[in-house]
């Protein structure tokens, strides 16, 4: 494990895989907030790679964990984050081309802390099912979906009511009164589009669009709840066009909406978040590797019960 420097403040572990022990244990550093851990496990020959990133904070943790899925990955058992209070994450890929299934446990800990799961796959499959276990209605998860040509339209996940706590990514032909969607532009084959949901009621979804091209293939949203506030943490990294915006505040209790706009395009070329109706004390926190709160993207977010959906 090397630190990468006190401005970037990162410990990365470099494993080979092993078919027979495809599995890794990750305590993570008792620093500060923005401290960051990355664990890279090579899988076979096309050297593709398991990435887990933990930004620590006392009652909001996160972690993010990239597991691509390819033949010398069939299955896998990664369990991470063991702390005093015995809190760990276990993520268990039994991949096959007809059951791809990702089953996630949930840590034990604050009721804040948050699993960000990100799943590249393959040309042949652009649907997944991602199931979580019954946990608190707070619980959240994040899907991240490389989309590829031949899906760069539009995809829908639906929520299967707030008891079993399910996802489940379909076609665009679903049912619309309970579904969460993701809106595409025509963009790199490699954009990436990522869903927020709670486990709440089913009327109790979230809409996400987000722009990707060239200057932004990649944002990773997480919302995070916490019992005394409803914050929201933007993470979105940067190209060489897009490094400068403005981050706006809540405009009132008139709705319950956020608009992520970028920089780099026409009124059409907008990310929006609708998110179900929260906390009076809602916040924006923006992350930003670049530092300074005005080099980020425009977030607008009125909020209130009125639009929840």
């Amino acid at each position: 494990m090397t630190p990468h420097g006190p401005a970037d403040n990162r410990l990365t572990l470099m494993t080979p895989h092993d078919p027979a022990d495809d599995r890794l244990t990750l305590v993570t550093p008792h620093g500060p907030a923005d401290d960051r851990l990355t664990l890279v496990m090579p899988h076979g020959p096309s050297d593709d790679l398991s990435t887990l990133v933990t930004p620590h904070g006392p009652a909001d943790a996160r972690l993010t964990l990239m597991m691509p899925h390819g033949p010398a990955d069939n299955l896998s058992t990664l369990v991470t984050r063991h702390g005093p209070a015995d809190d760990q994450l276990t993520l268990v890929t039994p991949h096959s081309p007809a059951d791809d299934l990702l089953t996630l446990v949930m840590p034990h800990g604050p009721a804040d802390d948050r699993l960000t799961l990100m799943t590249p796959h393959g040309p042949a499959e652009d649907l997944s099912t991602l199931v979580t276990p019954h946990g608190p209605a707070d619980d959240r998860l994040t899907l991240v979906i490389p989309h590829g040509p031949a899906d760069d339209l539009s995809t829908l996940v639906t929520l299967h009511g707030p008891a079993d706590n399910r996802l489940t990514l379909v076609t665009p032909h679903g049912q619309a009164d309970d579904l969460l969607m993701l809106v595409s532009p025509h963009g790199r084959a490699d954009a990436r589009l990522m869903l927020v949901t709670s486990h709440g009621p089913a009327d109790d979804l979230s809409t996400l669009v987000t722009l990707n091209g060239p200057a932004d293939d990649l944002s990773t949203l997480v919302t995070p709840r916490g019992p005394a506030d409803d914050r929201l943490t933007l993470v979105m990294p940067h190209g060489p066009a897009d490094d400068l915006s403005t981050l706006v505040k809540p405009r009132g209790p008139a709705n319950n909406r956020l608009t992520l706009v970028t920089p780099h395009g026409p009124t059409d070329d907008l990310s929006t978040l609708v998110t179900p109706h929260g906390l009076a004390d809602d916040l924006l926190t923006p992350v930003t590797p670049r530092g300074p709160a005005d080099d980020l993207s425009t977030l607008v977010m009125p909020y209130g019960p009125a639009d929840d959906l």
